[in-house]
């Protein structure tokens, strides 16, 4: 296959850095690596925050301005403009302007741009350079009024999924995209999520480990509800949290379910570590025998499914979005909205040494499929398609 130009225009509220970026970034940095590895060249448009950004690709810094770096008149005019216009982020008319002008100092010009989980950004990145396709990669479900969607299915020639309920709740919604729409499952990074030595033998306590936003859809509070009723009954359990409410710039306590949480941490005597910097949750993650991901939400195609399968963890997972797409059989399922049921999953792993050994082969067995690898092989494909269709 011929080499292809690829440009990821990073999300504004998203750092490419292992030290404040979030999932869509860490999917960018992942498959950059094997596109050019694969021969490929891979440019990123990231907002720059001052933080390391990742070393891989060629990376184009932009500017975004914050609250305070503006005036009032400044700040009313973002205001107005995105409650006019209907967009999502603070301040995406800066942002807009910023991308817009890297993309058109671009050399080469790129053969294909990659938005994320942006709706709108086809329309400028059109303006700038009109003969480049354009793929919206959507890792949520994405609200738009009717209206804007022809603007938006004028400029982009394809849309692809982080799972099939994405893939189906996008075209459901807006079934213009339905003709040009697919799935593609994000990936497990193998070279660094694999299973500690001991694998797949367990030393009591079991080990739970809740790594993520602790938010309340995410259910962090399950778990620490479900760890404190496993104490009670005297049946020895250690419960570690690591994650904030969100990625980066953020006062946890200002947040009622965090203060919440906290309080059902402390009944749960959990370890909370906080915020966890990126190249340490593979380490983490090896050190814990169970994952919760408890997710209340429709959760779209979560990275820490894929990677604590990987490190030989069992996930303990609701049947919510495309949580059951990645993680098949090799997930213990519980019912967020039946607590006792967390409590019952837990209960039955700590009692049943066989059953915690077999779904750890199993979630192994199920990450092996779903590799960066894998996902890259079939990226390159809808990336020479789209590229082709659009010459």
């Amino acid at each position: 296959m011929a080499s292809l130009n690829i440009c990821e225009l990073n999300l504004p509220i998203e750092y490419y850095s292992p030290i404040s970026g979030g999932a869509v970034s860490t999917v960018i940095m992942q498959r950059a690596k094997h596109l050019i590895a694969m021969g490929h060249q891979v440019s990123i448009v990231a907002v720059d925050n001052g933080d390391p950004m990742y070393d891989v690709g060629r990376v184009i810094p932009i500017t975004m301005p914050r609250r305070d770096s503006l005036n009032k008149v400044q700040r009313a005019l973002a205001h107005f403009q995105n409650r006019f216009n209907h967009w999502e982020w603070p301040y995406y008319g800066h942002y807009i302007r910023n991308f817009s002008q890297a993309l058109s100092n671009l050399k080469p010009v790129p053969d294909v741009i990659i938005t994320h989980n942006d709706m709108i950004a086809s329309r400028f990145v059109k303006k700038v350079l009109p003969n480049t396709p354009v793929i919206s990669w959507l890792h949520n479900e994405q609200y738009r009024p009717q209206s804007d969607m022809k603007a938006t299915l004028a400029t982009t020639d394809h849309f692809v999924a982080v799972s099939e309920y994405i893939k189906n709740w996008t075209s459901s919604q807006y079934p213009g995209v339905t003709s040009k729409i697919e799935a593609l499952h994000n990936g497990a990074d193998l070279d660094s999520f694999f299973p500690p030595q001991h694998f797949p033998a367990s030393t009591a306590p079991l080990k739970v480990l809740f790594v993520g936003r602790t938010c309340a859809h995410k259910g962090p509070d399950l778990a620490a509800d479900a760890v404190w009723q496993l104490k009670q009954e005297n049946i020895p359990v250690l419960f570690t949290v690591a994650g904030s409410t969100w990625w980066h710039g953020v006062d946890d306590m200002q947040e009622p379910y965090f203060r919440e949480l906290k309080g059902k941490m402390e009944r749960a005597q959990a370890n909370y570590r906080g915020q966890v910097p990126r190249p340490q949750i593979p380490d983490l993650m090896r050190e814990n025998d169970v994952v919760c991901i408890i997710s209340r939400f429709n959760d779209p195609c979560p990275l820490v499914a894929l990677e604590a399968m990987a490190a030989g963890c069992v996930v303990l997972a609701s049947r919510r979005g495309g949580l059951p797409e990645i993680c098949g059989d090799a997930a213990l399922y519980v019912d967020p909205d039946d607590p006792q049921t967390v409590t019952a999953a837990l209960r039955q792993l700590t009692s049943d040494p066989e059953t915690l050994k077999n779904y750890k082969i199993k979630a192994t067995k199920q990450a092996a499929g779903l590799s960066w690898h894998r996902h890259a092989l079939a990226l390159e494909k809808i990336l020479q398609a789209v590229h082709s269709n659009g010459s």
